[in-house]
């Protein structure tokens, strides 16, 4: 049978005084009579075992896998407690965390710590104790977990507590005085001669195991009368920062001593000394405060900052050839390891880590670089493992990183970020960070279009769908293609930006639309019914030049309207898309005729006096010749103009268009005048 811990959850026995704290002595004496008919010797009296520490592990507890340190201890304090947790009031986590692990005697007991602060608001479980993916712990498997992340293995005599494999100390029998001799937990006297680290051993009765059956409680010492429990008297029973009270009879004190074993390798596991071989000369520093000491396959590494950690093989040929703890990854934090994807190892640092493959060897991933890659899932995002080294990109300041899915850029101004697929091919063809584009500035993210990607760069962005491949945009249209968000109107690009065929100008195409730009004219989409006219007359090059703003809403419900150097292009459902230029396009838009027009309905067109134009509109006409100017005519002068044979009759061209008058409105024309009575509706026709 597996090692069974006693905790009893003091959120369970405080509330309901004597009754539920029998109730809870009770339940506890059933787990351990059955513990002790099964010859859990672990928890019982008696003499030491003299089991070699070489010989193979007890058994695991029933469906549970062997896990060798696969936690690690995070490198700083968190910021504060998560949501939920309750922490005692004036009580700041993160100086807490840092003044306890600062104070601590060990650097294995300050990272015991950190690891300990990293797992606030955990559940606590007796049954599920050993739950990795959501954490979960007992109040001694909180402790043992955080001296086994810390590389610290608690050593009972001659057996070591792996809470992976068969056993994590408890607060009873592992405790008496025969099993001192070669410990490396250290009885501490008092409670004021604590320190930060120490475990905390509450029970019943003159001994833990005389407490058997009558419940206990074991806390991590903060310093400050602080400490650190999974369960004790939170409500919800998680891991939590409380001020210590001790709701049983007796407590002794325990604290951490590397002293305790004579090899500093037998200190971490009993496997080490199998894995890294003979040691080869002293222990040596390994910058500050650091040490490390160098052996036939490997080095073992001891720092207050990470805890003690091998590294071996080809990781750490690797890691020797590029400057060890000298080199920008700096110390081990983690054992090597298996790596998310089958048949990979990893070995994690400060700040990175060296993957291996039997493809690739061993790569290193650091700095910058690396907090991207493990901020996007490390080995199992898209870009899955590093194939090369980081190296100097062909930007000034710039690295890159070559990976199995893509690859990675940084520099100090633009940051880390990946590129991939499609658009990785596209931006190395285009020359990568030395093109137009410069570096990344963001990962790959949904485009504008359903089913699309973008990456942006310094200078432009590159997007992708199915239908279109990838497509780079850049200067002021991709400027103002993404700051407008333009492609919910035209799409997406369908071809790079070139120059368009009036002199500094460009163009670029999209799926419903396409942009020009200028320094004369600005930066404009075209799109639709219009673009399609637009082109019909020669696009730029024709008779209305480039667009001088975006697609507008019309001067009529329902219409839609764009301005060019020489003209605009109307469009409703009624009338399509309708040109209007030069004088008569200008009086159109200047006197604001629309109300009295409408839409045009048909282009400029000869009228039928020599030299003269006409444009028909839904309500009226507008006629033009250079001496007349531009002049409307509607309703019902209209009607009876056009009745008299409009500009080829005696009237002319009109030379004033429709003004009021005293009785209503009327048209000057070049023979004559037509008069509308508002009154009446009478119309009046007077030829000079």
């Amino acid at each position: 049978m597996g090692h069974v811990e006693g905790c009893d959850e003091m959120a369970q026995n405080r509330p309901g005084g004597g009754q539920a704290r029998r109730v809870g002595r009770l339940r506890r004496s059933v787990t351990l009579a059955a513990v002790a008919a099964a010859g859990a010797s672990l928890l019982t009296l008696g003499a030491p075992t003299t089991a070699s520490a070489n010989q193979p592990d007890p058994p695991l507890p029933p469906g549970f896998v062997r896990t060798f340190a696969q936690e690690y201890v995070p490198p700083v304090c968190p910021t504060a407690a998560p949501p939920g947790t309750i922490v005692p009031a004036g009580v700041d986590v993160r100086v807490a965390c840092e003044t306890a692990e600062t104070m601590a005697p060990t650097p294995e007991a300050a990272a015991a710590i950190r690891y300990a602060f990293g797992n606030l608001g955990a559940r606590y479980s007796q049954s599920d104790r050993y739950a990795m993916n959501p954490p979960k712990f007992d109040c001694t498997s909180l402790i043992s977990r955080a001296y086994d992340a810390a590389g610290a293995w608690i050593i009972r005599g001659d057996n070591t507590f792996r809470w992976g494999a068969g056993g994590v100390f408890g607060w009873t029998g592992s405790y008496l005085p025969q099993y001192y001799e070669g410990s490396n937990l250290t009885r501490v006297a008092s409670f004021s001669q604590l320190q930060p680290g120490d475990v905390i051993i509450e029970f019943n009765g003159s001994t833990p195991a005389g407490s058997v059956g009558d419940g206990g409680h074991a806390q991590l010492y903060l310093g400050n009368g602080l400490v650190i429990q999974s369960g004790g008297e939170h409500p919800e029973s998680v891991v939590n920062v409380d001020r210590h009270t001790n709701e049983f009879d007796n407590a002794w004190y325990f604290r951490w001593n590397a002293a305790g074993a004579t090899d500093p390798v037998a200190r971490k596991w009993p496997w080490v000394a199998n894995l890294l071989g003979r040691q080869l000369g002293p222990v040596e520093p390994a910058g500050p405060a650091a040490q490390v000491s160098r052996h036939e396959r490997g080095f073992l590494f001891r720092s207050p900052l990470v805890g003690i950690h091998e590294v071996h093989g080809d990781i750490a040929r690797r890691y020797a050839m590029i400057g060890r703890e000298a080199h920008p990854l700096g110390l081990p934090n983690s054992d090597e390891r298996a790596a998310a994807i089958p048949g990979v190892r990893v070995s994690y640092f400060q700040r990175g880590a060296i993957y291996w493959t039997p493809a690739t060897g061993p790569v290193e991933v650091y700095g910058s670089i690396a907090g991207r890659y493990r901020a996007i899932g490390s080995e199992t995002s898209r870009l899955r493992l590093p194939l090369t080294a980081e190296r100097p990109g062909s930007a000034p300041g710039s690295r890159v990183q070559q990976f199995q899915g893509g690859r990675m850029y940084w520099s100090a101004a633009s940051g880390a970020y990946e590129v991939q697929g499609s658009i990785l091919l596209s931006y190395s063809l285009l020359g990568g960070e030395s093109s137009f584009l410069g570096l990344p500035i963001t990962p790959e993210l949904d485009g504008p279009v359903p089913g699309s990607r973008v990456s942006y760069f310094q200078h432009g962005a590159i997007y992708w769908s199915p239908r279109t491949g990838p497509i780079a945009t850049r200067g002021e249209i991709g400027g103002r293609y993404h700051r407008d968000r333009l492609g919910r109107l035209i799409g997406l690009p369908t071809a790079y930006e070139v120059a368009a065929a009036v002199p500094g100008a460009s163009k670029q195409q999209f799926q419903n639309g396409r942009m020009y730009s200028s320094a004369a004219t600005g930066t404009y989409e075209v799109r639709g019914s219009i673009e399609a006219l637009h082109g019909a007359l020669g696009a730029e090059a024709g008779i209305l030049g480039l667009p001088a703003s975006d697609e507008l809403n019309g001067p009529i419900p329902w219409s839609r309207v764009s301005y060019f150097e020489r003209g605009a292009i109307y469009w409703s459902p009624w009338t399509g898309a309708v040109v209007t230029r030069g004088a008569i396009g200008d009086a159109y838009r200047i006197r604001g005729l629309s109300p009295a027009l409408g839409l045009p309905v048909a282009p400029e067109k000869d009228a039928a006096v020599p030299g003269s134009r006409v444009q028909g509109f839904q309500k009226g006409r507008i006629y033009w010749s250079p001496a007349t100017g531009a002049q409307p005519v509607y309703g019902s002068i209209l009607m009876r103009y056009s009745a008299l044979g409009a500009e080829t009759s005696a009237l002319g061209l009109p030379v004033r268009g429709e003004y009021p008058t005293p009785q209503g409105r009327a048209v000057d024309f070049e023979g004559g005048r037509i008069a509308w009575d508002a009154r009446t509706g009478a119309v009046t026709v007077t030829v000079s």
